[in-house]
């Protein structure tokens, strides 16, 4: 399985990435080339270029989700797509359980400071793993800003590709603070609602209303 993701030059993610490798994944990260120049040398990893970005709408180079999936497949039958900030913790050996032929999405644990308190945060979703039948429609979502991780699965539940949810301990994430606005929410929220017909100014009511339709018939591990 390749692990794929979108690194920040601005970021230090090695212990993440570390994580991912000692499960024996391959790693990828697809990135603009002036940013993949950024971080020469930094990380031990394979690094894809790509202009497929969102640069000319939020004004840096986040790469597009499709563009993030179509490279994964160029180099692997089964991917990981999964957020540069999520460390993978595989003690209940959830990786050899995940099938082949379904859309697993990864809920993941939130701490403050120290791992050991995490708490499942069922509506973080940032770790999701696809073959190579579950090719995405080009849209504008990307990572570091809001509605793709729930634009990803509704998007595979709009196709009747079936569903597994992870909610044992797998994926851990250290809170921070939001890294887009509100401009960019009501901007994604605006493709969402026009593609799905569901939206809600509230965030935590739309995540719970959207979450609710896409894990309905979802089989959890």
């Amino acid at each position: 399985m390749l692990a794929v993701t979108s690194l920040s030059p601005t970021t230090d993610n090695t212990k993440h990435i570390n994580s991912w490798k000692a499960l024996g994944l391959n790693v990828i990260s697809v990135n603009h080339p002036y940013d993949i120049k950024l971080m020469s040398g930094k990380y031990d990893i394979t690094f894809i270029p790509t202009t497929s970005t969102t640069e000319k709408i939020f004004g840096k180079p986040y790469v597009r989700i499709n563009a993030l999936i179509d490279a994964g497949f160029t180099l692997d039958d089964q991917i990981m797509l999964i957020n540069s900030d999520i460390y993978l913790d595989d003690s209940d050996f959830i990786l050899s359980k995940i099938p082949k032929d379904r859309f697993t999405v990864v809920s993941r644990y939130d701490y403050d400071e120290d791992p050991n308190t995490a708490v499942m945060n069922p509506f973080g979703l940032d770790v999701f793993v696809l073959n190579k039948d579950m090719h995405v429609s080009k849209r504008n979502y990307c990572m570091g800003k809001p509605m793709w991780d729930y634009w990803l699965p509704m998007h595979m539940f709009k196709k009747g590709v079936p569903i597994t949810h992870v909610i044992s301990p797998f994926a851990y994430h250290k809170k921070h603070k939001l890294r887009w606005n509100s401009a960019d929410w009501m901007r994604c929220g605006h493709w969402f609602r026009h593609e799905f017909n569901v939206m809600n100014h509230d965030w935590n009511e739309f995540y719970n209303m959207t979450y609710k339709i896409f894990m309905t018939n979802a089989i959890q591990l």
